[in-house]
């Protein structure tokens, strides 16, 4: 269910400058950022989106 709320936070993050703002600084902690914004991640759901962003990278 966390991987879906991960979807959610990234739609939210490109709807709202602030948020982007605190993704963007350096050592960013977003299952932290995600939290105060509303929603439950982990690291494992940033893990597997950001396999999952590599497999897709590669295969273009």
């Amino acid at each position: 269910m966390s991987y879906e709320q991960l979807k959610e936070f990234v739609a939210k993050v490109k709807q709202d400058k602030t948020l982007q703002d605190q993704v963007k600084k350096e050592n960013a902690d977003l299952v932290d950022i995600a939290k105060v914004a509303g929603f439950s991640i982990t690291t494992d759901d940033l893990r597997i989106a950001y396999t999952e962003w590599v497999r897709d990278s590669l295969a273009k």
